[in-house]
């Protein structure tokens, strides 16, 4: 039986892991059964997945309506797998990686016939079966971490978006309301993304009526308003958290608790409740704070301890924000290959 060429995608995965992967992947193939090659898509036969992020259940919605990828957990020490899958475990060693791919070559064998049958929809769903909806702003945090030059919508509320993860922008027609943008964040389960086509995309940018906004006031806003009982997955309820950098507070819609909270960061790590005393503020407002910043990517995170000796002060680094988005849909167009070059 000749080799087929098959294809692999990885999902929330750290960027180390994402270049390990990548790098195995084309020393490997010429020793599997078939000829593997990396997919920026989920149209991919298999995806390596990150248990822990949250578009792991779009993965699993969409393999549900489509038949594919098939999603394999890369589980660190202590990690949990994504239940229903298999696993392999992190620091991937190349036969471990064979032997993951030759299993998944035979029963992708066995299994075409049916594959074959299948619809092949594009639209994904923020459901799967068994699994609790992930929160809009770790969607978004997630989808934005993978980078990628591709166009998707967004439908959620009766509210339509669409976002270019390697530009970091979402764009809208006509500006969201306050409550419209509120119940965009409740995490509504009708949540559908789809990654629309390159002629599609170019129709999109052409179209005087876009707006471009910075993904960071969309991960602002729904840290602070989307998950205000809880923090969110992968921040422990007991550790203690710094900042990285100062919040762009020119940019960001804030209060003046945020600036003390900020401060507070900046100086020494604080857990949740420390955090609610020093600033006088609630807990549910501390936590709020601690949500935006983390899915801004603001937050360092430090094991709960018994408190040690404290921090120096770190100055606090203000991004000074540009006045304009001067030129930000040739640079949207530059990233998706649209621009040419003039001969």
């Amino acid at each position: 039986m000749m080799p087929r060429e098959l294809t692999l995608t990885t999902i929330g995965l750290s960027l180390h892991d994402d270049l390990l992967i990548k790098s195995l992947l084309q020393i490997v193939n010429a020793r599997t059964r078939d000829h593997w090659h990396f997919h920026d898509d989920m149209e991919s036969d298999v995806a390596l997945c990150d248990p822990e992020s949250a578009l792991v259940s779009l993965v699993q919605k969409y393999s549900q309506r489509n038949g594919n990828p098939r999603c394999i957990s890369l589980v660190h020490e202590d990690a949990a797998p994504i239940r229903g899958t298999s696993v392999l475990t992190a620091p991937v060693r190349a036969a471990d990686f064979i032997a993951m791919l030759d299993s998944v070559s035979i029963s992708l064998a066995s299994a075409a016939q049916a594959s074959s049958a299948l619809s092949q929809g594009d639209a994904i769903g923020a459901n799967s079966v068994g699994t609790q909806p992930p929160s809009f702003g770790l969607v978004m945090h997630d989808l934005f971490a993978q980078a990628s030059n591709d166009v998707y919508r967004i439908d959620s509320a009766n509210v339509t978006l669409h976002v270019i993860p390697a530009t970091r922008v979402w764009l809208l027609v006509q500006p969201l309301e306050e409550e419209e943008i509120s119940q965009l964040l409740r995490s509504p389960a009708d949540l559908t993304l789809t990654r629309l086509s390159r002629d599609h995309a170019q129709r999109l940018l052409s179209d005087d009526r876009i707006n471009p906004y910075p993904v960071e006031s969309l991960l602002w806003h729904a840290g602070l308003q989307g998950t205000q009982d809880r923090l969110l997955p992968g921040l422990p309820h007991d550790a203690r958290f710094a900042l990285r950098r100062w919040p762009d507070f020119g940019r960001l819609k804030h209060e003046q608790a945020h600036f003390r909270m900020a401060a507070l960061l900046t100086r020494a790590p604080h857990d949740l409740d420390e955090l609610a005393s020093a600033s006088a503020q609630t807990r549910e407002v501390a936590l709020g704070f601690i949500n935006a910043c983390a899915l801004c990517d603001l937050i360092t995170v430090r094991p709960a301890a018994p408190r040690a000796t404290t921090v120096s002060a770190t100055a606090a680094s203000f991004d000074r924000p540009s006045s304009r988005y001067a030129g930000i849909f040739r640079s949207i167009r530059g990233a998706l290959g649209f621009l040419q070059s003039s001969s």
